[in-house]
């Protein structure tokens, strides 16, 4: 993998912060 363990933990996490004002399962996109 070329992509960084980092990259993919702010893309998660951006992720994550947008869905609280949407009221969606992050996790149900990004599983652990």
């Amino acid at each position: 993998m070329a992509v960084r363990y980092v990259d993919i933990y702010i893309h998660i996490y951006i992720y994550r912060e947008i869905n609280k004002t949407i009221g969606t399962d992050p996790q149900s996109d990004f599983p652990k």
